[in-house]
């Protein structure tokens, strides 16, 4: 079988020599078949490497740039063991200029000692305002959704109980 199919490739391959020669071209070295068959690879391959090796550059830039987002974080947070936990590293690597820390993730881990806060009383007012600068990068804390309507409903039940106090009154 497979010495079948090399047989019809090289058919196919001198029918289309044939038609080659018939037409008059300045390029006549373009008509032996191993010349052929090596322009193709080439063309093949060729954007696979550029594909692997410029992969690979963008890597190592992921890389750097997690790291940077990483040293920015700690001047923040700090991680109560000696590695980051993931979600930090995805929050990082995820990141360009702009760390946002979701609040509900804040609060989980600073219950469960997973993180500290280096200097609790100067960043907590930053990062829940407009956010702490530091090395080009912003880290702020994001509030979900989930906890805007827990503050609205709490909201409303505080001005439901105003209403109801100042009628009594």
């Amino acid at each position: 079988m497979a010495s079948g199919s090399g047989i019809a490739f090289w058919e196919i391959l001198n029918v289309h020599r044939s038609r080659l020669d018939s037409f008059p071209t300045c390029l006549d070295g373009l008509k032996h078949p191993a010349l052929v068959l090596s322009c193709c690879l080439f063309l093949v391959l060729m954007p696979i490497c550029f594909s692997t090796f410029s992969r690979a550059g963008s890597l190592k830039e992921d890389r750097i740039r997690t790291r940077v987002a990483l040293k920015a974080l700690v001047t923040v947070l700090v991680p109560t063991c000696s590695l980051w936990p993931s979600r930090y590293i995805g929050l990082a690597s995820a990141s360009r200029f702009h760390i946002d820390i979701p609040l509900e993730v804040i609060i989980k881990d600073t219950i469960d000692g997973v993180i500290e806060f280096r200097n609790p009383s100067n960043d907590l007012v930053d990062l829940i305002g407009s956010g702490r600068i530091v090395n080009r990068h912003i880290i702020c804390i994001s509030i979900g959704w989930k906890w805007w309507i827990k503050y609205f409903k709490w909201w409303m039940l505080a001005k439901v109980r105003i209403v109801h106090h100042t009628r009594d009154i």
